[in-house]
C-alpha cells in the first residue's frame, strides 16, 4: 500500500496522486531551504540605512555637552554614545562593526552623512551579495506552492478540480521565479547621474516575492503590460507563428447607459465604475475603467477565458438612505477568434441596504 499524507477514497486517484506530490514537493523545497541556510557557508548579512528619527537621535547625542570634561573628552563620550545607539538599533553584537563604518568621518559631518552610510549586519537570510537572489527564487516558489495547494484545495472541495491545469501548475513553478526576479530587479534598480546602481534587498522583498509567486497570473500580466512602456508597438510575429496580443487576445467594448426608470440620466463619466473580472481563476488580474466623454469603454488585450463584466453608479448624496444605485452586469466568453466584443450596458436602478 502506498503511503500518503491524504488519502480519501471517494476522490479519483489522479487528484490524490496530484494533492500528495504538492505536498512531498513543498516539505522537499523547505528541506533544502533550511539544509542550505545551515550548512552553506556563505554568511547571511543585509545591508541597513538609518532613517531619519536615527539619524535625528544621533544629532541629539552628539549635541550634549558636560562643562566638566575638555572638548576632546566631551567628543570621546559622544562618539562613544553613538556608537552604543547605533549597535542597539541596528541590532548588532559587535560594537567593532559600527566602530569600523564610522570612524573615518568626523562628528561635525556625522549626522549629514549618517543616512547615506550603509551599515552590513548579520541576518536570517541571505540578503546581500550573490545568494539574495535564490532568496527570492525560493519565497517565489514558496509563493506557488501555497497557491497551488490552496487553490486546487477549493476545487477539490466544489469538486470543480481540473486534471487539465495540472501542466499549468508546474510550468507555474518554473516561470514564477523567473517573473519576481525581474519584476525586482526593476525595483532595486535606480539611475544616478547616467549609472545604474542596485540596492540591497529586505526582509520586505522576501514578502513581495512570496506575493509575486502565489499571485502568478497577475504577476505575467504585470510583465505583459510592462512591455508596451519598455518596447515600441511593432509587428512581433514570425512568419507562420500568430502574434499573441493581436491574433489570441481581443477587446471588449461598449457604450454605457444609465436609466431612471424610463429616462436616461444625466452624470459624470468618471462616476461610473467599469470591473472585467476573471471568472476562470481568482488569481488573475482585475480590469477596471471608466468611459469616456461619450460613456464609451474599452478594455485591451483581453486573453480567452470566462468573464464578469459589472458597471456600478452610484448617486452622490449626504444622506445614505437617498443615495440611489445603479448597476448592469454580464458573463462573456471570450474566445480564440474573438478580435472585438460589443457589450453595451444599461445601467438600472437596484436596492441597496445601508
Amino acid at each position: 500500500m502506498k503511503f500518503r499524507i491524504f488519502n480519501n477514497e471517494q476522490l479519483e486517484e489522479y487528484i490524490l496522486r496530484w494533492f500528495n506530490s504538492a505536498v512531498y514537493f513543498s516539505l522537499i523545497i523547505a528541506l533544502t531551504y533550511v539544509l542550505l541556510h545551515v550548512f552553506c557557508k556563505t554568511p547571511r548579512e543585509q545591508i541597513k540605512f538609518l532613517n531619519t528619527d536615527q539619524v535625528d537621535a544621533v544629532r541629539t547625542i552628539l549635541g550634549e555637552h558636560d562643562t566638566t570634561l575638555s572638548i576632546a573628552q566631551q567628543d570621546l563620550v559622544n562618539f562613544e554614545r553613538v556608537v552604543m545607539y547605533l549597535t542597539h538599533v541596528l541590532d548588532v553584537d559587535d560594537t567593532a562593526i559600527v566602530k569600523d563604518r564610522i570612524q573615518i568621518y568626523s562628528l561635525e559631518s556625522l549626522p549629514t552623512l549618517l543616512s547615506s552610510i550603509p551599515f552590513k549586519v548579520g541576518s536570517s537570510f541571505w540578503l546581500h551579495g550573490p545568494m539574495q537572489y535564490w532568496e527570492i527564487v525560493f519565497w517565489s516558489i514558496f509563493g506557488v506552492i501555497a497557491s497551488i495547494i490552496y487553490y486546487g484545495a477549493e476545487a477539490i472541495g466544489r469538486s470543480e478540480f481540473d486534471r487539465n491545469k495540472i501542466p499549468g501548475h508546474i510550468a507555474k513553478l518554473v516561470y514564477a521565479p523567473i517573473s519576481s526576479l525581474v519584476i525586482i530587479f526593476s525595483f532595486s534598480l535606480f539611475v544616478a547621474n547616467g549609472s545604474i546602481i542596485t540596492t540591497g534587498i529586505s526582509n520586505a522583498i522576501l514578502v513581495i516575492a512570496f506575493i509575486l509567486g502565489f499571485f502568478s497570473g497577475r504577476t505575467v500580466e504585470f510583465l505583459n503590460r510592462l512591455k508596451n512602456l519598455v518596447l515600441p508597438l511593432g509587428n512581433d510575429s514570425v512568419e507562420g507563428v500568430p502574434n499573441s496580443t493581436s491574433e489570441l487576445q481581443g477587446s471588449i467594448t461598449g457604450k454605457i447607459e444609465v436609466l431612471d426608470g424610463s429616462s436616461p440620466l444625466e452624470i459624470e463619466p468618471k462616476d461610473i465604475a467599469i470591473i472585467l473580472q476573471s471568472s476562470d481563476d481568482p488569481s488573475k488580474i482585475t480590469f477596471t475603467t471608466n468611459p469616456d466623454s461619450n460613456l464609451n469603454f474599452e478594455f485591451k488585450e483581453i486573453a480567452p477565458g470566462h468573464y464578469w463584466l459589472m458597471a456600478e453608479y452610484v448617486e452622490k448624496n449626504t444622506d445614505l438612505n437617498k443615495a440611489r444605485a445603479f448597476r448592469a452586469e454580464r458573463d462573456l466568453i471570450v474566445k480564440d477568434t474573438d478580435r472585438v466584443i460589443k457589450e453595451d450596458l444599461t445601467l438600472k436602478q437596484i436596492t441597496v441596504a445601508y
